[in-house]
């Protein structure tokens, strides 16, 4: 290895790091791996999913009979949970512990816990707060919930007619209340050259953005919370009624699900086609050192092009497998 390479990446160590914006989304690294039917569901009108990291569990909520199914995460089924009567349900989150936030088509939140074991089980709806945020009369209201841990905050799809993202922190009382939410930006007229309808959306805590869920469009936009601009689009492969969400590992592999008992598995690959050689290698310290615009490549997703995407990249490059998402 030559001396200028030597120099470049001793000097880049005694950086912290760099003011290089990166326009990088994690959707341009996403293959589908398996599409198949959920054994034990038949008929199940699936219409959300989340994903508990604490249990390393799944939780599938049907849209109207007040059921949830939690499986492992090659979606076999674990337990029957009854007794979410909560009206047409179209989504389920992971809020914290066993606390579980579910959103109706009608504009409603219900928050309330559903307690961790191995037997089935029937939740008490009487136990969960009711949060009144919007109101819908017909087919197009609220459709999926997801919860950024880091400021706690909720987000919720509102389907069409129009299009709309709301956002509210959840309220300081476990009564029953009513909230006005935040419309951060204007959902249909950014996504309507692009989404036809919004079905279900995921926190991306890589990011900080949003990842969002198109049934009738068949793709997936990475979504800024506060502007709205889109950071990437994944198109799905296959025709199914899409209709949940959620990341399903620590490595941001991606499960899409359908009705009425679908699912599709969006892994990143595990190998990186660009760093190929010690001239990559090069090529990233350019980008750094001069701002060359190059091979601005945000390895790790953050919005910041650094020494640490020098550093997984020199990984690549030495046999450790940064992308390998199912060995970890």
């Amino acid at each position: 290895m030559n001396f200028l390479f030597y120099k470049k990446i001793y000097f880049l160590l005694f950086l912290i790091s760099s003011d290089l914006s990166a326009q990088n989304s994690p959707l341009n690294f996403y293959q589908s791996i398996i599409s198949t039917d959920i054994e034990g569901i038949i008929d199940g009108e699936v219409s959300g999913v989340t994903w508990n990291p604490l249990i390393n569990s799944l939780y599938l909520i049907n849209d109207e009979n007040g059921i949830i199914w939690e499986t492992d995460t090659s979606l076999n089924i674990l337990r029957t949970i009854t007794g979410a009567d909560f009206g047409d349900t179209e989504d389920i989150t992971f809020l914290t512990d066993n606390k579980y936030a579910i959103v109706t088509e009608e504009g409603l939140l219900y928050v309330g816990n559903i307690l961790n074991g191995s037997d089935d089980y029937e939740v008490n709806p009487n136990l969960f707060q009711e949060i009144s945020f919007s109101t819908s009369d017909n087919n197009s209201g609220p459709e999926g919930v997801a919860y950024n841990s880091i400021d706690e905050i909720i987000y919720i799809v509102k389907e069409k007619n129009p299009m709309a993202i709301f956002r509210f922190e959840l309220p300081n009382t476990d009564s029953d209340t009513t909230i006005i939410p935040e419309i951060p930006f204007n959902a249909q007229s950014l996504f309507d050259n692009l989404m036809e309808d919004l079905s279900a959306i995921t926190f991306d805590s890589r990011t900080g953005r949003l990842l969002i869920l198109s049934d009738d469009s068949k793709r997936i936009i990475d979504v800024h919370p506060e502007s709205g601009a889109i950071y990437g689009v994944l198109d799905l492969e296959e025709d199914h009624q899409y209709e949940g969400l959620t990341f399903y590992d620590n490595h941001y592999n991606l499960i899409v699900t359908s009705e009425p008992n679908l699912y599709v598995k969006y892994e990143r690959p595990c190998a990186s086609g660009s760093i190929s050689s010690h001239t990559a290698i090069l090529c990233l310290a350019d980008n750094l050192l001069f701002n060359t615009q190059d091979c601005g490549w945000d390895i790790d997703f953050n919005q910041t092009i650094n020494i640490i995407d020098l550093l997984i990249s020199s990984d690549i490059l030495s046999g450790f497998n940064y992308y390998n998402c199912s060995n970890g």
